[in-house]
């Protein structure tokens, strides 16, 4: 018999999900600080030439823009940086740093240490919550009449009909004793052991790559990471040359200086953006990642108590000792 999908309902209206969300939100400083190791190691491990490498897409054509220091390229930066030039202009960086930033959430909320601190707080209600108690003692006396039921008809076509009333009455025995049992125990050792199984941790990897996949996040993500790789390049080729006052200046006042810039940081960009990304990135994306925690604390829950029904149905399925 598999666990009623109406008592896991009835379960998670009373899990308060706010308190796990509540947990992931006090690891925030563990988020921050893998996306920033991720984002960092992946720019510093790209060439400038990889990093700066431009998408122009305009007039349903598109084509790739390679770094080198001369005015065509020089062109294409100074719109991407301007938001100028009438094409949709994307750099390589975004796509780095979007890949780093996927791994380092997917890590993050695999991590052993992120599933304790769901799983003391998941475990905590059910062993507090009479609620809750109430729900699974119902889901008990449910489960020990279908096993009467069970053993007694699969036996009544037999000759050996007070044998099939002994086992019945073994099966009824051992659910009513675990029913007795201090049932938040119970629950919480159940519930400890089904949090060690590997399908509960891919409930939540398939969360994580679930919000990760939607289009929502993906929008947030990649105006984020534009307009901070576009702040930074901003500052770092233009503020640096000719102060505040850079966003008022005009192409061909700048291009040609661009292309010194580049000549002149080629080999130490990928560091100084790194360590100047990193951060930013890190921070934005831990300010707005109250929609993820919540998804996938509420994974988290529907997986641990399908696990842990599941338990308690193969437990009163067994012979008791």
């Amino acid at each position: 018999m598999s666990p009623s999908g109406m008592t896991a309902d009835l379960l998670r209206q009373e899990i308060d999900l706010n308190a796990l969300v509540d947990a992931l939100g006090e690891r925030a400083p563990q988020l921050r600080s893998t996306i920033e190791s991720r984002v960092s190691s992946a720019i510093s491990a790209r060439t400038t030439s990889e990093l700066l490498t431009l998408t122009v897409t305009e007039g349903g054509h598109t084509r790739t823009v390679s770094p080198s220091p001369t005015p065509d390229y020089a062109k294409s930066l100074f719109h991407y940086v301007k938001g100028t030039g009438g094409a949709a202009i994307s750099c390589r960086i975004e796509d780095v740093v979007e890949a780093a930033v996927v791994a380092a959430t997917t890590e993050f909320y695999q991590s052993e240490e992120t599933m304790s601190a769901l799983a003391e707080v998941l475990g905590r209600q059910l062993v507090e919550n009479t609620a809750i108690h109430h729900i699974l003692e119902e889901e008990f006396r449910d489960l020990a009449a279908h096993v009467q039921r069970e053993v007694k008809d699969s036996i009544t076509l037999s000759t050996h009909t007070t044998v099939g009333e002994q086992a019945a009455d073994m099966a009824l025995a051992s659910a009513t004793h675990a029913m007795h049992t201090t049932l938040g125990a119970t629950v919480a050792a159940l519930l400890a052991k089904a949090l060690a199984l590997p399908m509960v941790k891919v409930a939540v990897a398939k969360a994580v790559g679930a919000v990760l996949a939607s289009a929502a996040f993906q929008k947030v993500l990649i105006i984020l990471l534009k307009k901070i790789g576009v702040a930074l390049v901003l500052k770092m080729l233009l503020v640096k040359l000719f102060g505040a006052g850079a966003g008022a200046l005009v192409g061909f006042i700048v291009i040609p200086l661009i292309v010194a810039f580049l000549v002149y940081e080629w080999n130490t960009f990928p560091q100084k953006i790194a360590a100047k990304m990193s951060g930013q990135v890190a921070g934005k994306l831990v300010d707005q990642s109250a929609d993820l925690n919540r998804q996938v604390a509420a994974s988290f829950v529907a997986a641990a108590l399908d696990e842990v029904l599941g338990k308690l149905h193969d437990d009163l399925l067994s012979p008791a000792n």
